[in-house]
């Protein structure tokens, strides 16, 4: 799960480190908060923790402080490697950077880097997912080029 400030609070009791730690402590063995990317067996029942906001207690999770907004595909940094642009201009380029960072994930053999590739838009003329049923085709045929066992490691 990705954790962010999104804007600072008005008039704050607690920092947000502090308010997201007093929530986690409810169920404390449901978070994977290493900072280093999980097996599967260690994250299986557990939210694994994308921290995008700085924390003095260390440690709190994979640090992705440094996840810009918008990010295009080359976003790389602590073992994370992001595709999040989401204010899309045109379907085909965001197309494009889908279907490279679902390549990059299949393609790269290090268990340490976790690939994060979203489909989500948001434009003038739509807030939501919103491929044509053609795109959205070619999407899901696409993707069958990935197999389902390559990602159970």
């Amino acid at each position: 799960m990705s954790v962010k400030e999104e804007k600072p609070a008005a008039n704050p009791t607690l920092s947000f480190e502090d308010r997201f730690d007093y929530y986690r402590m409810f169920n404390p063995a449901k978070w994977y908060t290493n900072s280093s990317v999980p097996a599967l067996s260690d994250a299986r029942g557990k939210i694994v923790l994308l921290r995008r906001f700085g924390a003095a207690h260390l440690p709190k999770g994979i640090d992705a402080t440094s996840w810009p907004d918008n990010a295009a595909p080359d976003f790389t940094a602590n073992n994370l490697a992001v595709e999040d642009w989401y204010k899309v201009t045109d379907n085909p380029t965001k197309w494009t950077y889908i279907s490279s960072g679902l390549s990059g994930a299949f393609g790269d053999n290090n268990a340490n880097v976790l690939h994060l590739t979203f489909a989500s838009v948001v434009s003038q003329n739509c807030a939501y997912i919103c491929w044509p049923k053609r795109q959205r085709t070619a999407a899901l045929q696409d993707a069958s080029r990935f197999p389902a066992h390559r990602w159970a490691r």
